[in-house]
């Protein structure tokens, strides 16, 4: 077992595209345990609780096609390190994602404001989406990096930040393109 997440880790090391780096930590923590870490929703780290419940409102404002509660919530929820869902003590355990309730609970999110964005609503015109989003999008780019990553897929730390709306993988993959042209003694591309 030791090899063997030996020969992962230096298969992450190595990776030179997103998704060899992403299928070599995918087994990684396969193997390591840390999906079993990330099945648990109890942690120190962060209020797991109000996440679940959070994830709940949202997921039932949006199936019932509450927009008021919707943007309520969305809104309470983005100002801020909602339940300490930014805690770095959270992306640590794994190579590729956190615990399951955050992923999921950032997947809602995203998953409401596209509702939001792509729907027609009669108490939620264009003015009070613009408002919103506007709003919204100043908050969002204030979350740490490790964060905002988790609801565009998961990236490896060590690419560095992402910009918003950039690519990840494509991203990713030219950042560990230049690494390793590096490593091979040709400097910087």
């Amino acid at each position: 077992m030791k090899g063997t997440l030996k020969q992962l880790e230096r298969a992450i090391d190595n990776a030179t595209t997103y998704d060899e780096w992403y299928e070599a930590s995918q087994e990684h923590d396969r193997l390591s345990g840390a999906d079993e870490w990330k099945e648990v929703d109890r942690s120190p780290y962060y209020d797991y609780e109000l996440i679940r419940n959070r994830l709940w409102q949202i997921r039932q404002a949006r199936e019932r096609n509450d927009v008021n509660k919707l943007v309520f919530h969305l809104h309470e929820g983005l100002h801020g390190n909602l339940g300490n869902i930014s805690n770095p003590r959270l992306y640590q355990h794994s190579r590729v994602g956190t615990k399951r309730l955050i992923e999921n609970y950032l997947t809602e999110v995203s998953t409401a404001l596209n509702y939001l964005c792509d729907s027609n609503f009669k108490e939620f015109g264009l003015k009070e989406k613009l408002d919103f989003f506007e709003t919204t999008g100043q908050a969002w780019t204030k979350l740490p990096d490790a964060v905002r990553r988790r609801s565009t897929g998961p990236v490896p730390y060590r690419c560095g930040p992402l910009p918003v709306g950039t690519e990840p993988a494509a991203l990713c993959d030219l950042r560990l393109q230049r690494r390793q042209h590096h490593r091979l003694g040709g400097g910087h591309p």
